[in-house]
C-alpha cells in the first residue's frame, strides 16, 4: 500500500477498509533487522480485547505497515509524519526532533518537514493542523487530501492467531479453523510473544 491509500484506509469510515489495512501491518520485531529506511507514525491507535492499545506505524522505502504497543506512559509522541527509530529491543521507541513531516507524495518518495522542537512535539503544538499528501503536476505539489495528525479507533478489535476482527470469532467464522468461545488462551500468541521478546514492556503499566 503506497502512503495515500494507507492514510485513506485509516481514516476510512468504513471500518471494514480499516481493517484490511491493519492486518497488512507487521509486527514491529520482524522488520527491526532489515533495512527500512526512513519509519513515520501514522498517528494512528486502536485498541484490542485484551485492553492492550497498538499504533500504526509506515516504513517509506518498504512500502510497510508496521504495529506495535502503544502505552500512555510512552514518551515519543503517536502523530502523523512524527520520523521514529528502532531501539535495541526491536522496537520503535525513538524518534528525530529534527524530522518531523507535514506533507508528503502520495507514493512517499518526496516529503516536507518543519522545523520543531522536543518541547513542541511533547505537547503536541505545530504550526500545521493536518498531515498533507500531494503530487506533482508541472513539477509543482498539488494538495490530494489532508488528514488529521491524530487518530484514535473508537471500536475495540478482537485478535487471534495474527489477526485482527470486529466483532470476537465464533466457531462458524472461518471454515478452515475451529474457534471455541471458551478457549481463547491461543487469541494471544503474539501477545506473550511481546513478553518473550520485549520483558518488563508491561511494568508499572497495569498490563499482564
Amino acid at each position: 500500500m503506497n502512503l495515500l491509500e494507507v492514510f485513506e484506509s485509516l481514516h476510512s469510515l468504513d471500518l471494514n477498509q480499516t481493517l484490511r489495512a491493519v492486518n497488512q501491518s507487521v509486527y514491529a520485531p520482524d522488520l527491526a533487522k532489515q533495512e527500512n529506511g526512513m519509519i513515520i507514525s501514522t498517528g494512528f491507535t486502536f485498541e484490542i480485547h485484551t485492553s492492550k492499545k497498538m499504533e500504526l506505524l509506515y516504513a517509506l522505502e518498504r512500502k510497510q505497515l508496521i504495529r506495535q504497543l502503544r502505552f500512555d506512559t510512552d514518551l515519543r509522541p503517536c502523530v502523523a509524519g512524527l520520523s521514529c527509530l528502532y531501539n535495541g529491543y526491536e522496537y520503535i521507541n525513538y524518534y528525530h526532533t529534527e524530522f518531523l513531516l507535514n506533507a508528503a507524495k502520495e507514493d512517499g518518495s518526496e516529503f516536507s518537514i518543519v522545523g520543531t522542537t522536543i518541547e513542541s512535539i511533547a505537547n503536541l503544538q505545530f504550526q500545521h493542523t493536518s498531515f498533507q499528501l500531494y503530487h506533482t503536476e508541472n513539477n509543482e505539489p498539488l494538495i490530494l487530501k489532508e488528514f488529521p495528525l491524530i487518530r484514535h479507533l473508537e471500536k475495540v478489535l478482537f485478535f487471534k492467531n495474527n489477526w485482527f476482527y470486529e466483532n470476537r470469532p465464533s466457531s462458524s467464522y472461518n471454515d478452515e479453523e475451529s474457534y471455541s468461545n471458551d478457549s481463547w488462551d491461543d487469541a494471544e500468541d503474539e501477545i506473550r510473544s511481546w513478553d518473550r521478546d520485549y520483558p518488563g514492556w508491561d511494568w508499572g503499566r497495569g498490563g499482564g
